[in-house]
């Protein structure tokens, strides 16, 4: 099927409703803007509709034996008309039966004539059968028809009177209406003649008292300005002496400041001092303490050789003096420990002297007595030690002798 119009919009439309359609209606279906008088076909058409068109022509005779060059023998043509009165702007004809019939026999042959409301329409074939004649029945159709159209327009003339009356009557209302609003608008324009003669009046008053005001406000303004202008030489004054008393703030701050660097450098060195101090007395005590300690082991080495001495003379009591050896260099073994301990113990405290922040005596004071009670120890140690092998060799020389 292809759809032709020279209307590209109605034919946009048709392609837009057509895509809303089975895949296999839109195969079968082809929309043209074209018209119709330019279209040619190679293949013959079975059917040919001319839907409300011949009214719209002024030679409706071309279009048709157009279409009916494209029909095959025995195709068919249907063609629709607004039947009688239709008064459009675009419509060329008016058409009753006999004008419609006329046309269409002229040119082919007509089968069939319906007509339904205010359109008429007819069914015509392309062969050289005549056409159905005009006859009482169809005549009784038409005039049934034409009967209801004007039925229809007497009722819609019916309508549009009493539509008439109604509107008569509403002018009349709106007349009335107007009138008295025109009575109403003089009144309100002469109350509004009175209102501006109320509001000239108030505006002189107005003026007056304004010019009053306005000379009050000129004398107060300048008295204002008068003592603003005072005000300001005051402030400046007092601006001026203000940045004299900061200017000696100033200089009194730098004086101070400079004083208390002063003080902070000497005791930085002071304190620079006693650090100095504090480390060659830990080094003065650091060699006491190794000297004291090179003491011990040569006392050490001395016992060692005596009793080495002491196991060769005593050979009976080998056993006994080999235990008593053996606690002995236990206790050798402890002292060395005590004497490592010692030297971590120097060690620590040269770094910590030397680590002492500046001012630090109470520091010095306890690190002197903790190096004081450490060579107690030692002391003690070492002497304990020399009792206790002055002991066991008297001991051992007795029994020598005895047994001798």
């Amino acid at each position: 099927m292809t759809g032709i119009d020279m209307d590209s919009q109605a034919i946009a439309f048709a392609q837009a409703e057509l895509q809303k359609e089975e895949q296999s209606t839109q195969e079968k279906v082809c929309f043209l803007a074209q018209n119709f008088m330019d279209y040619e076909s190679s293949k013959q058409a079975d059917t040919v509709i001319l839907s409300e068109i011949l009214e719209h022509l002024t030679h409706p005779d071309k279009i048709l034996q157009h279409a009916f060059a494209m029909l095959r023998d025995h195709g068919t043509m249907i063609v629709t008309l607004p039947f009688g009165v239709n008064d459009f702007p675009d419509h060329k004809h008016t058409y009753y039966l006999q004008d419609a019939y006329k046309l269409l026999s002229d040119c082919s042959s007509i089968r069939e004539i319906v007509i339904f409301g205010k359109w008429i329409g007819f069914r015509c074939e392309k062969s050289e059968e005549p056409s159905i004649p005009i006859d009482d029945e169809l005549i009784d159709r038409v005039e049934t028809a034409i009967e209801n159209t004007e039925r229809s327009n007497q009722q819609q003339l019916a309508a549009l009177r009493k539509s008439v009356e109604q509107y008569k009557k509403n002018y009349e209302t709106v007349r009335a209406n107007e009138q008295a609003l025109d009575k109403k608008m003089k009144a309100v324009e002469k109350q509004l003649v009175q209102k501006e003669e109320e509001i000239a009046e108030i505006a002189e008053n107005n003026r007056k008292e304004l010019s009053e005001l306005t000379s009050k406000k000129n004398a107060e303004i300048a008295e204002l300005t008068a003592m603003h202008a005072d005000a300001l030489s005051d402030q400046d004054h007092m601006l001026a002496e203000a940045a004299a008393m900061h200017e000696q703030a100033l200089a009194e701050l730098a004086a101070m400041k400079d004083a208390e660097i002063a003080d902070l450098k000497a005791s930085y060195e002071n304190a620079l001092a006693i650090k100095d101090s504090m480390l060659r007395e830990s080094n003065e005590y650091e060699a006491a303490l190794l000297q004291m300690l090179a003491q011990c082991k040569l006392t050490m080495e001395a016992l060692q050789r005596s009793l080495r001495d002491i196991q060769m003379d005593v050979s009976e009591n080998e056993q006994k003096l080999l235990t008593e050896i053996t606690a002995l260099k236990k206790r050798l073994a402890e002292s060395a420990e005590k004497e490592n301990s010692l030297l971590r113990e120097s060690t620590a405290l040269r770094q910590e002297t030397k680590d002492a922040l500046p001012g630090a005596n109470a520091h010095r004071m306890m690190e002197r007595s903790r190096v004081g009670k450490a060579m107690m120890k030692i002391f003690f140690c070492y002497h304990k030690f020399r009792e206790c092998i002055a002991v066991k060799i008297h001991r051992n020389t007795g029994k020598k002798k005895k047994s001798a």
